[in-house]
C-alpha cells in the first residue's frame, strides 16, 4: 500500500526515521502502551484530540473530520473526484461524489456559455 505524502512532511519524517529504528519496534508508529503493536483507533483519537487541543481548537476533532476536510479541499482545488477516492481509498466514486456539490464555480462558468 502507498500513502501519498505532502511535500512538507518529507523533512519531519527523515528526521523521526534518524532517530527511530524501524526494525526494533516493526512499526512506524506503535502503540503508546504496548510498543511491540500499532497505534490503536484510541491512541490515534487521543492524540488527534490532545493535538486539537494544544492547537487550540475547541471543536471536536476526529480522523474522520480529518478526511472530510481533505476530500473538501481537493474537491474546492478541483482534484479530480477520482483521484480523491483514491487518495481516500474508496473503492465506489459514490462515496467520494458526495463532496462534487462543494466546487460549483465550474458550473457558474459552464451556465455562462450560454
Amino acid at each position: 500500500m502507498y500513502l501519498p505524502l505532502h511535500d512538507q512532511l518529507k523533512g519531519l519524517f527523515e528526521q523521526y526515521f534518524a532517530k527511530y529504528d524501524l526494525e526494533e519496534h516493526g512499526y512506524v508508529f506503535p502503540s503508546t502502551l504496548c510498543p511491540d503493536q500499532p497505534l490503536s483507533v484510541s491512541d490515534i483519537r487521543n492524540k488527534l484530540r490532545w493535538t486539537a487541543s494544544q492547537a487550540g481548537l475547541n471543536s471536536l476533532i476526529t480522523p474522520h473530520t480529518l478526511r472530510h476536510c481533505t476530500a473538501t479541499h481537493l474537491t474546492i482545488r478541483t482534484v479530480p473526484q477520482h483521484t480523491i477516492a483514491s487518495i481516500l481509498g474508496h473503492a465506489d466514486l459514490r462515496s467520494t461524489m458526495r463532496y462534487q456539490h462543494l466546487a460549483v464555480d465550474h458550473l457558474r462558468d459552464s451556465l455562462n456559455m450560454l
